[in-house]
Order: structure tokens, then C-alpha cells, then sequence
């Protein structure tokens, strides 16, 4: 009688002998032996169910006959579910079985051990890779008359194996696409471990001519060769050269060669990639002196980029600092004008407003340009968008006497959009189609729902687009022909600056028109938010007697380095209700502030001596004990500046000009909330 056993380093599986003690010529492990007796085999199945491996055995005909504890726990079968009722398939994985019964019957016909691997279904219901170890059991004369195995958990390392093999597969598709020659070069010997198909090509050997060769033994190079071109690229971990070398058929040819240091399989390499240069070496000094002029090309540009970027912000600030007093003047004179002068003070307004809004669009079309854009979304109705859109637009399509149709329900037309940035491209539209509409005519505003979209179309009966220009409408600076009366024309920035909103939203914009003299349509589609109330965002402008409200009993300083806006502005507040103070320097302002003790500070962020940032810090510190709210009203505003002055503590940044209705409204709003 033999002892027979098996182990994989972590498992050891024992046929208990009927003798107690082994013969001297007893078996290796993974050898077998005739079945012990009861009392063996109860000390065997002890020490099996003791194992954390699942232990099983079967007769000679690969018939179940019992398992250790292991099994049972693992798949919650019974014992008699298991050996009677032969259940055990139904905790296999449905696409293991196929392989794993003809693994199983290769070992009763051949009687040799084997390894199998399949999925176990645990009583969790989840199915986890195993790897079972199985070895026969014989008799003295080499008969099996048993089996007995082990299958142990290796899901963690199956899919660890796995993810390997995927990365090798990755590697070698990769290495096997990159279209330069590559090879990977043992450094002790100089022998190729791994070449791409494109070094085949190049150098004319076959895989199994080159790998495992040395360039040297290849004729690639000669000894000498070998050290001179490729021991400087071995003392640096990243280098660089052009080398000549010998084809397998002795042509020379030039490579430029560029090398990394890696460590492949454990040993000390280099990663060579080559390109044939031997056609272009004529050419070389010529693709040089290119090379330079796109270096020096492209350093002009990015400093005419920044120039430009500068000179647009400047720009901005120049233009809205005079825009400021203007615009704020004509709106307090507006108040106590006679109906004459009403008209005269709503050409002034409407034009500000107009030069504001190609500040606007320059700025715009600058982010677009750069990827500055980001979009603060939430869930609104397409009828709040239209509204603000029709109260922007209003006094240019009344000057211009055209009837504006509005077929837009209040609700259900839900998206997932930023309210200012979708209200902008409305606003383009109706400006779009009010300047191009002679006056007289009619423009229409639909939206509905159409599937998955909601679209708003915007309709005018003006001059019309031409073919020719049809597809080229959105791209910037395209214009139509300007008439006569294109008293509002603008630079041709809104369309595109309409796509790209759109674009950015998910959606899309297309523009049609039967011709010259025929109208337009623009449709904008955009994705229809999921099923919830959506935020109806409320009407741009306040009461008819805004400015009549009564004393606010707020006090505001107003800091700015321009008189005129410094003045202008707390003047329009002063008639609004509030008690107002201004300067147009800094240590001024600190100065009023320690007598006044503003609620809140309005400060311009371009002053003289200290800016606002730091003047507002500093007016924070002295009125420690009742702080005043910041307020920023800038020509700068771009998305850095508004950042910087959120960073800085101000509760708002404004641009200039800001109309005098939306500042009453914003400060009222700020000075309720509870400090």
C-alpha cells in the first residue's frame, strides 16, 4: 500500500494509507493509493474539512462521492443535493461546463492528473473563478480506484492574470502600430527581445532572424560601430542620434534614432525607434530651417494672442468707463424729462446699450476662442428665456416698428441650460432678425416640443439670406448686404456666437430662407430636460416706479477714479433712495468710510495708489464690527476677473455700464439677506 499526496505550494491533498506506516518505497506526491480504511478515512476527512481549500474525491468512474465543509459553505448545497441529487453542475458558470467536462473526461480516460479553472456560483449569487487541482488515486498495480482534489479560489488572481494579459495584448498593439521602427535591445549583449513589423521592413531580416541576435552578429554594425553609436545612447536614459547601418541584403541607410532606458522582463534595456532618413538626408537642413520658422511662427502667435487678449480687455475697460456715465445719465434724466426729450433719452439708451453689447460679443467670440466658456446649468422653462430675451430687445424692434408674435408656452418646454448664456443666443436672434426685418415688418417667436428636442424658431419677414451666403451664416464676420437703414448693424459675431452657445448646450442651429427679399427662419434645437418643474427665472426689469420706492435707509460709498462715474452713480442711487457718498481715490474713500460706515462699498477695481481688491480688504478691516458689503463695477470682467474678485470677498462683479434698474434691484436684493 502506498501514501499518495499532492500539493501546489499551499495545498496538500493525502490518500491515507491502510498501513500506519509508509513503506519505504512509497510514492511522490501526486501519487496514489488504494482508499483507507473508515478509520483513516475519518482522520482524512478531518484533516480536509480542517483545509480552507474545498477537498473532494470521486471514484474510479469520476463519480462524486463526498466534499469537505468547504464546498457546502461556499455554494449552500446540501450533502445530499451534492453526491444524490448531483447538483453541484448547477452552481458551474452555463459557459464553463462545455470545457470543464472535457477536461474531466480526458482525466478518467487517461488517468493523469490535471488542472481545470471555472466559475463557482457562491450564495451570494456571485460567480467566482476557481482553479481545481486533481490527481488519481491507484492501487499497487498502477489501477485508479479513486480521485481526489482540490479547487481553490484564484478569482483575485484570474483577474489580476487577466488585466495582464490585456495590457500585454495593449503593449503589443501598440508596439506592433507605432510607424517607426522599434526594437527593444538588451543592454548586456546587445541581443533584440522584441522588434515591431516595421524594423522588418526596414532592415529586410525576419522575426526569427533577428530575435535573440545582436546588431553585431547581424551585421547591422560591426563591433566598433555598435559602441560608438549605441554606448552614448546607453550611459543616458533618453537620447537621441543619426547612425548609419546595413540592410540584411548590406545597403547602407541612415536612421534618426531616438532611446529610452526601460526595464523589459526584469533586465536592463533600451528602446530604440528609428526613421529611414536616407531619402530625406538632402532635404535635412531644409526641414531645420522649417522646424525654426514653426517654433518662431508659432511664439509670434501665441504673443499676438495674448497681445490681442490684452488689447480686447483694454479695450472693454476703455469703452465701458465713458459708457458708464452716459448710460446712467440718460436714465435719471429720463425720469424728469418731457415726453419730447423721453424719445431723444431712449435713442441715447438703446445706442449705449447697443455698443455694450458689441463689447459683449468681442469679448465672447475672445472665450470661445481660448475654451474659457463654461455653462452653469440648471433645469428653466424656454418661456423665462424668450422673456428676457423680448425685454433686451424691445426697444429695437419698437424703434424699428416691427410686431413681434410670441407663441412660446409658459410651461412644459423644459431644458437643462445656462440661463444668461441661452438667453444670449435668443437675444442674437431677435437682434438678428429686427436689424435685417426693414421697419414695418413682423418677427415671431415659436418654441414647442418635438421628440427628444425642444425647438425655438425665430421668423422674420426682412431682407432674406442669399444662397451663396446660406451655409457660411454662422461663421464669424459674415454679413448680408446692409442697407441703407442697417443703422443697428453689428460686426458679425452674433450668429456665430449663437452655434457656438448652442453647440455648447447639447443642441444645434440651422437657418433657412427661400432668398433675397423672402425672410428667415433660425430653429434652435436643444436636449428636453427629464420630467420635474423647472426654475422660472422672473422678468429682467422691476416696477414702472423703481426709482420711486421711497428712502432705502441704506448708506453706499461709491469709488471710482472716474469723476463722472463715481458721481453719475451715486447720484442715480441717491435718487433711488439711498444715502450716498463718493470718491474718486482710495485714501478718500477710507476716510468717508470711518464717518459713514457704509452698508455698502461699490468699488472700481482699476484705482489709482492701492486697487479695489485691496481697498476693499482694507475697508473690511478698519469697519471690522459692521463690514460693508463689496460690490465690484468694473470695465474688467472677464471670468479671471470676476474669480479674483469672488476670491477677494466682493458679494458681486458687475460690468460696466450697469443699468440703473438691475443695479437698484441687485443692491436692494443684497442688503435685504441677513448679515
Amino acid at each position: 500500500m502506498e501514501y499518495g499526496g499532492w500539493s501546489d505550494g499551499r495545498t496538500i491533498l493525502i490518500a491515507v494509507p491502510s498501513h500506519t506506516q509508509p513503506p519505504e518505497h512509497a510514492a511522490p506526491l501526486a501519487s496514489t493509493t488504494l482508499s483507507p480504511p473508515a478509520s483513516a478515512e475519518t482522520e482524512y476527512r478531518k484533516l480536509a474539512n480542517a483545509l480552507p481549500e474545498i477537498i473532494w474525491t470521486c471514484d474510479a468512474h469520476g463519480r462524486l462521492e463526498w466534499c469537505n465543509d468547504r464546498w457546502y459553505e461556499l455554494t449552500g448545497l446540501t450533502e445530499a443535493q451534492t453526491i444524490e441529487e448531483k447538483r453541484g453542475r448547477d452552481v458551474i458558470h452555463p459557459d464553463d461546463l462545455s470545457e470543464l467536462d472535457r477536461r474531466w473526461q480526458h482525466c478518467l480516460a487517461t488517468g493523469t492528473q490535471c488542472e481545470i479553472e471555472y466559475r463557482l456560483k457562491n450564495t451570494q449569487g456571485e460567480y467566482r473563478w476557481h482553479l481545481a487541482r486533481v490527481a488519481p488515486v491507484r492501487d499497487e498495480a498502477g489501477t485508479v480506484t479513486r480521485w481526489v482534489a482540490a479547487t481553490l479560489d484564484m478569482h483575485d488572481r484570474h483577474l489580476a492574470e487577466e488585466r495582464l494579459r490585456a495590457s500585454e495584448r495593449r503593449f503589443e498593439t501598440v508596439f506592433q502600430t507605432i510607424p517607426q521602427a522599434t526594437a527593444i535591445i538588451r543592454l548586456s549583449d546587445g541581443a533584440h527581445l522584441h522588434v515591431n513589423d516595421k524594423l522588418l521592413q526596414v532592415t529586410g531580416f525576419s522575426r526569427e532572424e533577428i530575435i535573440g541576435q545582436s546588431t553585431v552578429t547581424l551585421g547591422i554594425w560591426t563591433a566598433e560601430e555598435r559602441a560608438r553609436h549605441i554606448a552614448p545612447l546607453a550611459a543616458a536614459d533618453r537620447g537621441s542620434t543619426i547612425v548609419p547601418l546595413r540592410k540584411k541584403d548590406g545597403t547602407p541607410i541612415r536612421l534618426a534614432l531616438s532611446s529610452s532606458k526601460i526595464d523589459f522582463g526584469g533586465e536592463p534595456c533600451i528602446v530604440m525607434v528609428g526613421i529611414d532618413i536616407t531619402e530625406q538626408q538632402a532635404t535635412e537642413q531644409a526641414l531645420r530651417e522649417s522646424e525654426a520658422q514653426a517654433r518662431i511662427h508659432a511664439v509670434a502667435l501665441r504673443e499676438a494672442d495674448r497681445r490681442k487678449d490684452e488689447f480686447l480687455a483694454l479695450l472693454s475697460h476703455e469703452l465701458r468707463n465713458p459708457l458708464t456715465p452716459i448710460l446712467t445719465a440718460a436714465q435719471i434724466l429720463k425720469l424728469r424729462a418731457d415726453a419730447e426729450a423721453q424719445e431723444d433719452l431712449d435713442v441715447i439708451i438703446r445706442q449705449v446699450r447697443h455698443l455694450v453689447r458689441l463689447v459683449e460679443d468681442l469679448l465672447d467670440v475672445s472665450r470661445v476662442q481660448r475654451g474659457k466658456v463654461t455653462l452653469n446649468k440648471r433645469r428653466i422653462e424656454v418661456s423665462s428665456v424668450v422673456k428676457k430675451a423680448v425685454e433686451a430687445t424691445g426697444p429695437l424692434i419698437q424703434a424699428r416698428q416691427h410686431r413681434l408674435d410670441l407663441a412660446v408656452p409658459p410651461d412644459g418646454l423644459a431644458v437643462d441650460a445656462d440661463e444668461v448664456r441661452l438667453t444670449q443666443v435668443v437675444n442674437n436672434l431677435l437682434s438678428n432678425a429686427a436689424t435685417y426685418t426693414p421697419p414695418g415688418g413682423n418677427v415671431a417667436v415659436s418654441a414647442t416640443r418635438e421628440g427628444d428636442s425642444v425647438v425655438l424658431r425665430v421668423r422674420d419677414t426682412g431682407v432674406g439670406i442669399d444662397p451663396k451666403l446660406l451655409p457660411d451664416v454662422f461663421e464669424m464676420f459674415v454679413q448680408g448686404d446692409r442697407g441703407p437703414d442697417r443703422a443697428q448693424g453689428g460686426l458679425g459675431l452674433g450668429l456665430s456666437l449663437v452655434r457656438t452657445l448652442t453647440e455648447l448646450h447639447g443642441g444645434t442651429v440651422t437657418a433657412a430662407s427661400e432668398g433675397p427679399g423672402r425672410g428667415s427662419e433660425f430653429a434652435v434645437r436643444l436636449p428636453a430636460s427629464a420630467s420635474g418643474t423647472a426654475r422660472r427665472s422672473p422678468g429682467a426689469t422691476m416696477r414702472p416706479e423703481w426709482l420711486r420706492d421711497g428712502d432705502r435707509q441704506r448708506r453706499v460709498l461709491v469709488v471710482d477714479d472716474n469723476p463722472d462715474v463715481a458721481e453719475m452713480t451715486a447720484r442715480l442711487l441717491n435718487v433711488a433712495g439711498y444715502e450716498t457718498m463718493s470718491a474718486t481715490d482710495p485714501l478718500t474713500a477710507l476716510s468717508i468710510a470711518e464717518s459713514m460706515r457704509p452698508h455698502v462699498a461699490i468699488l472700481d477695481i482699476g484705482l489709482p495708489l492701492m486697487d479695489g481688491y485691496a481697498l476693499g480688504r482694507e475697508l473690511v478691516s478698519r469697519l471690522a464690527d459692521a463690514p460693508p458689503i463689496l460690490v465690484a463695477i468694473s470695465g474688467y470682467s472677464q471670468d479671471r476677473d470676476r474669480l479674483r474678485s469672488s476670491a477677494a470677498g466682493f458679494a458681486l462683479h458687475l460690468a460696466k455700464p450697469v443699468d440703473a434698474e438691475q443695479l437698484v434691484l441687485l443692491l436692494d436684493e443684497l442688503v435685504a439677506k441677513p448679515r
